[in-house]
């Protein structure tokens, strides 16, 4: 088969031969290139362009995908280049009466397109910009005017933006397309949103759905054939896991593509089938394919090639090629390519989908493949501003001068109105907004006490081409009847409080710190800022500081500095560090099941605040560790993923290795109470002491982990820290802390962390070295088992020990 290039009034063509006559007019404009708040226009565009034709044509279409904007026709070539004159006039020209007409018809025509897999799933990898629109509804339609369309029309659909197709002979003699100049229009990228790949996601699905982008090219084509074969033997014939499987291909611009792959199964093999269809995908990413099974999937690319229907494809593709900016090659060098592909070129593009994979599954089924991460569905950080309280129920909103947080439990929804891709404006004052990464927030000002001025904010504050003016709601909500607002104050930290995570007792000589505390105390904050802000690059002391200063004075003492220091990274870093203290004696060390859900609720609104002056704070200061161990505490506060955590710890460590507080919070995460488990805490206490130099109080971590363990086990301390694993692990870390001592802030606490655990063991011979080293004053609950009466525990322990 040959294709031949030409060029129809100043428009590329290309042209094959043909059991039928087609032409088909491409432009460089779909979906994917336009805003959410204008989302529809290219759809209009093609109806309008069309209605004038719809009563005289027969035989054709007008198609819009993510990239292109199609106009097809079957028939003779008079036939043809009618409705190609047709369809310019109508794109020069559209019959604007028609406008709100085609705005209905295309809400009819997308209520019954039924299921959106496939477009949840780009929504969930690109947000709302880019292919991500393809997941929303066209939201925009209401606010698209003729002057949009008219717009829209002169820049896209211009003649160096469009190029023709033809099957079954060259174009019509004298064809004339009246087409405005214009140039060759870049499209719009799709950049993931999700912070992490592999991943995964819930969707009431029967059954497992694959996204992944990969290199376009013959090796990527001809992987999914070997996919496409391997899932139907696997999951349908071997295991009769599966009815249908399918895997589709499709390049997204000149050098990328995108891989769909999909397998029904029922609810009850959801796990299963999950489990076989990753292993299926592993394999290929893992070892290279057989030559038999790659030249299997040749000979099918071969027969493609020779299929009845493949001259139309096969113009169509090379008239997509060169829209796109990408090589146009012949048949004979697409198949030229394809014989030359080797078993690593479809491993090559088996570890791109293995490694970009996007998984929709079933709910409550997640892989057994730890690579495969959740997807977040929420924000990771709230921002900091005055907090409307709802008339009655659990979620609030958090109204800042840069943008809106919804906070409901644990669960927080970020928008800034700098990115706000959408605004939906209803007249009864009701909001939504839409971020880039797909998080909405919505503004029912009926619902939330005292939101009028938030909804003028929200207008004055997002730009206006982001507004999408929605007709009048037939049924507003309204609240249900509800008690007065919750307090967000705090209780004053108490003298002699122990928090579970930071020590309090300034039992190390640090004058300077010591000066600073009382200035605060007295009403001058601009002191510990100073003592903090020369703590930098030195990260234990920083760390120290910072957690006296945090108590030393409300958040809101610190209300004029930051007024007039918004910047400053040492400011924001103390503001975040209090403002989570301040959430923590909310909440209270008590065990969750003594904590109120009042008392939670308003912990989580408190708490949500901190994550977003604490990152910025990292961002003003990309050296320091000392925000990111402080996102921690913020972290295990909120519940946050575990990946989130994951990556506050890996910021920690790029940074600072030995920071010994930031192991004692990492401990935290992994302990079985928070979001790990015994084995995964002993297995970091190995890691640790492994890591951690002779000397040094890292090494009594250990202690600490297994102190830890003891609480959550079902056997007494006494007997768990006795177990040989764990008492083994006890005096390789008191060894090695032994071996070469050093004059560190946290070496009085290491002492106490391994003496308490050998007092609780018996070996009193330990124990009383270690607590010989220590204060002579309690100073850590889990060091003496969170117990109520640890002071006077400790106190027992010094005294039988001769200590005092």
């Amino acid at each position: 088969m040959e294709i031949t290039r030409t060029e129809v009034d100043g428009v590329p063509a290309y042209w094959t031969d043909g059991p039928e006559y087609q032409a088909a007019l491409l432009f460089r404009v779909g979906r994917a290139d336009e805003t959410l708040a204008r989302s529809g226009i290219t759809h209009l565009v093609e109806h309008l362009a069309l209605y004038e034709l719809g009563g005289v044509e027969r035989h054709f279409n007008g198609m819009v995908d993510a990239r292109t904007t199609t106009f097809v026709k079957q028939g003779s070539p008079e036939e043809a280049a009618r409705y190609l004159k047709g369809v310019c006039a109508g794109l020069a020209r559209p019959p604007m009466e028609r406008l709100e007409a085609e705005k209905q018809v295309l809400r009819t025509e997308e209520a019954g397109q039924g299921g959106r897999a496939l477009g949840d799933l780009l929504l969930w990898r690109y947000g709302s910009r880019g292919r991500g629109l393809l997941g929303y509804q066209e939201l925009g339609l209401p606010e698209i005017s003729p002057e949009l369309i008219t717009s829209w029309t002169r820049y896209w659909f211009t003649r160096g933006n469009a190029v023709l197709a033809f099957t079954g002979g060259p174009p019509p003699e004298g064809l004339v397309l009246d087409l405005p100049d214009g140039p060759r229009r870049p499209t719009a990228p799709s950049a993931p949103v999700l912070p992490r790949f592999p991943a995964h996601f819930p969707m009431p699905l029967d059954g497992v759905m694959l996204h992944a982008e990969v290199e376009r090219g013959p090796g990527a084509s001809l992987y999914r054939h070997v996919l496409r074969r391997r899932l139907h033997d696997v999951l349908r014939r071997q295991r009769a896991l599966s009815y249908t499987t399918s895997v589709e291909y499709r390049p997204d611009e000149a050098h990328t593509a995108e891989l769909v792959a999909f397998a029904d199964g029922l609810q009850s093999v959801s796990g299963e089938l999950t489990a076989a269809f990753l292993e299926v995908v592993d394999d290929l990413a893992s070892r290279p394919v057989a030559e038999a099974e790659l030249a299997e999937a040749k000979e099918s690319a071969r027969e493609g090639f020779e299929h009845r229907d493949a001259a139309t494809a096969l113009v169509m593709s090379v008239a997509w090629d060169d829209l796109m900016g990408a090589a146009v090659r012949t048949p004979r060098e697409q198949l030229a390519r394809i014989q030359q592909v080797t078993p690593q070129d479809v491993q090559r593009a088996g570890v791109q989908v293995r490694d970009t994979a996007l998984l929709a599954l079933p709910p409550g089924v997640e892989p057994a493949d730890k690579r495969y991460r959740p997807a977040p569905g929420n924000s990771p950080y709230a921002l900091e501003g005055h907090v409307l309280h709802p008339w009655s129920g659990a979620e609030y909103l958090i109204a800042a001068p840069t943008g809106l947080t919804k906070v409901t439990g644990t669960a927080m929804a970020t928008v800034q109105y700098a990115e706000c891709t959408a605004v939906l404006a209803w007249p009864d004052g009701a909001r939504q907004l839409f971020g880039p990464d797909g998080i909405t927030v919505r503004v029912e000002p009926g619902l939330f006490r005292d939101a009028a001025p938030l909804v003028h904010a929200v207008d004055r504050s997002v730009r206006p081409d982001v507004f999408v003016r929605m007709l009048p709601r037939d049924h507003l909500p309204r609240p249900e009847d509800g008690g007065p607002p919750l307090s967000l104050s705090a209780p004053p930290p108490e003298q002699e409080r122990r928090s579970l995570f930071r020590r309090k007792r300034q039992d190390d000589p640090d004058p300077l710190l010591t000066e600073a505390l009382a200035a605060v105390r007295a009403g001058r904050p601009e002191a510990g800022l100073a003592v903090l802000a020369a703590s930098r690059g030195h990260h234990d002391l920083r760390d120290r500081r910072l957690s006296f200063l945090s108590d030393a004075c409300p958040l809101s003492a610190l209300d004029p500095l930051r007024a007039a220091r918004p910047d400053d990274p040492d400011l924001l870093l103390w503001a975040g560090s209090t403002r989570i203290q301040e959430a923590w004696r909310i909440r209270s060390d008590a065990r969750a099941q003594y904590v109120g859900r009042e008392q939670f609720t308003r912990f989580w609104v408190v708490l949500s605040q901190a994550g977003g002056t604490l990152l910025r704070a990292a961002h003003l200061l990309p050296d320091d560790p000392v925000p990111w161990e402080t996102l921690q505490f913020y972290g295990l506060g909120m519940q946050l993923p575990r990946p989130e955590l994951d990556r506050y710890w890996d910021e920690i460590v790029r940074r600072d290795p030995y920071l010994y507080p930031a192991h004692l919070s990492r401990a935290q995460v992994l302990a079985g109470k928070w979001q790990g488990s015994d084995a995964e805490s002993l297995e970091f206490a190995d890691e640790t002491l492994h890591r951690a130099p002779p000397g040094h109080p890292l090494n009594a971590v250990v202690a600490a982990v297994c102190l830890e363990t003891a609480v959550s086990s079902d056997d007494e301390a006494r007997v768990h820290l006795a177990r040989p694993d764990i008492y083994g692990r006890l005096v390789a870390a008191s060894a090695k802390f032994l071996a070469a001592p050093q004059d560190h802030l946290r070496a009085r606490e290491a002492h106490q962390y391994l003496g308490a655990a050998f007092y609780h063991v018996r070996d009193l011979d330990r124990a009383r070295y270690h607590l010989s080293l220590a204060h002579p004053r309690k100073d850590l609950s889990l060091a003496w088992l969170y117990r109520s009466e640890s002071e006077k525990d400790y106190r027992q322990a010094r005294h039988l020990l001769d200590l005092d």
